[in-house]
């Protein structure tokens, strides 16, 4: 008998996309917010950087980086 077994992960979860994001980029997730990209489920992050930057990328829902920019953070 064959046994057909399906390759494709469970989608990430937000708390799961956050632990990514950092695992990836390193800093603080500020805000995580559900998103749709290319009609499937994704996520923004945005990311303080060590550097004090904030990172602001797009995670589809199987982990994989869909864009990213950084923008200076304020500094006073």
């Amino acid at each position: 008998m064959l046994l057909s077994l399906s390759a494709t992960a469970a989608p990430l979860s937000a708390a799961e996309a956050a632990d990514r994001a950092r695992q990836l980029f390193g800093g603080q997730v500020l805000d995580i917010k559900q998103v749709r990209a290319n009609n499937s489920k994704a996520y923004r992050i945005k990311l303080l950087q060590p550097s004090g930057r904030v990172k602001v990328l797009i995670m589809n829902s199987g982990g994989k980086v869909l864009s990213s920019s950084g923008k200076k953070g304020k500094r006073n």
